[in-house]
């Protein structure tokens, strides 16, 4: 993961990588992918069976989506939750250090809420955007591009 990170950031910042910025978004995208659906798509296999149960699978309570990324200048942060909470959104470096905070309101049960996110400011790089509900913490990788 740090190797496709470290090629993603170099691309980003006008060095000549060995993969092209979409190949490195669509492993990007994969992977979140897989962090999110739980899903192997060849990323962060588990080494281990995992026993089946027959217990109702978790509902999620909370998730969101990023787009368009890579974030040129804008982007649009959309989510929808399972009840009413209290929502931070906020945008980390890939040392863990607060960059922004993008959004920090309430929002209630099944809206579909849209926040918009804007790169002034923020240099070229990959970026976690972590959301923080009352119940749940939902964190994706984001490409901030010029």
């Amino acid at each position: 993961m740090r190797q496709v990170l470290a090629i993603a950031n170099a691309a980003l910042s006008g060095e000549v990588p060995a993969y092209s910025l979409p190949e490195i978004t669509a492993v990007l995208a994969a992977i979140n992918t897989n962090y999110v659906s739980g899903s192997d798509n060849n990323f962060l296999k588990c080494p281990t069976e995992i026993a089946a149960t027959t217990e109702e699978p978790i509902e999620k309570s909370a998730s969101f989506i990023v787009f368009p990324n890579p974030v040129i200048e804008n982007a649009t942060i959309e989510f929808a939750l399972n009840n009413d909470t209290h929502v931070e959104i906020q945008l980390y470096s890939m040392t863990g250090q607060l960059v922004t905070s993008v959004y920090n309101g309430k929002v209630r049960l099944g809206e579909r809420n849209s926040v918009p996110f804007t790169t002034t400011g923020i240099k070229s790089g990959v970026y976690f955007m972590k959301m923080i509900t009352d119940t749940a913490v939902e964190t994706k990788s984001v490409i901030v591009g010029q």
